[in-house]
């Protein structure tokens, strides 16, 4: 008999503390928990207490304690944001993408900011060597100088077509040709037209049209944004 009051007792007591344990786990606020799976999102700018988002294709810029499809934001700043969905947060920063689960694939994406004068200045490279960039709609292909071909071990002369360049003050010869990787951020495109004009100008290269064409821009608090079109 005392055995079995003993026992009764005990489970008692055991189950007393498996319910006090799962009451306190159900109250926790877990933060870069992973009991929820997160829907698929990026992560496209941030700011002091707003931060802009992509989910399910759609961009929507947050204000602390706003939702958007069930994710709302916790906090945020230049570094980076809390997010929560279904009670769980997450820490993320900028262009980092999560959720979805194993077999999603979200795209590449690029945020450029503005420098003092107004001119979108991003690090890129073009057939794996190391260039900077000035994104230019007004350009209607890549353009780099002579001098850059050369550093990049392009032999422009030998592979290259042979046309007239008009810049803004005169027109000059140059030399179409095609790059075989251009990359800005985590985006890399092949196969891409290019002229290059001789000497020293321009520089740093024109970030063109034969590029930009097979990317979606938009332009949000200043920023623009880039994204692959395929």
């Amino acid at each position: 008999m005392f055995f079995l009051h003993f026992h009764r007792l005990f489970v008692l007591r055991l189950t007393l503390l498996l319910l006090l344990v799962f009451s306190i786990s159900a109250k926790a606020d877990p933060v870069d928990g992973h009991t929820a799976a997160f829907p698929p999102l990026t992560v496209l700018a941030l700011f002091r207490d707003r931060a802009l988002l992509e989910l399910g294709g759609q961009q929507r810029l947050l204000s602390v304690g706003e939702k958007f499809g069930g994710v709302a934001l916790v906090a945020s700043s230049s570094r980076e944001a809390v997010l929560e969905y279904r009670g769980v947060r997450r820490r993320l920063s900028l262009n980092q993408r999560i959720g979805g689960g194993k077999g999603s694939q979200a795209k590449p994406q690029l945020t450029v900011w503005p420098d003092s004068r107004g001119m979108y200045l991003t690090a890129g490279t073009i057939n794996g060597f190391p260039v900077n960039f000035l994104v230019d709609t007004g350009a209607t292909s890549v353009a780099l100088s002579g001098r850059e071909a050369k550093r990049l071990g392009i032999d422009y002369r030998l592979v290259g077509d042979s046309t007239q360049v008009a810049t803004a003050s005169e027109v000059v010869k140059g030399y179409r040709v095609v790059l075989n990787q251009v990359s800005v951020g985590e985006i890399t495109l092949r196969n891409i037209e290019a002229v290059v004009i001789e000497g020293d100008q321009p520089d740093p290269i024109l970030l063109g049209m034969s590029y930009l064409k097979r990317i979606d821009i938009s332009h949000h608090q200043g920023a623009m944004l880039m994204v692959p079109k395929y």
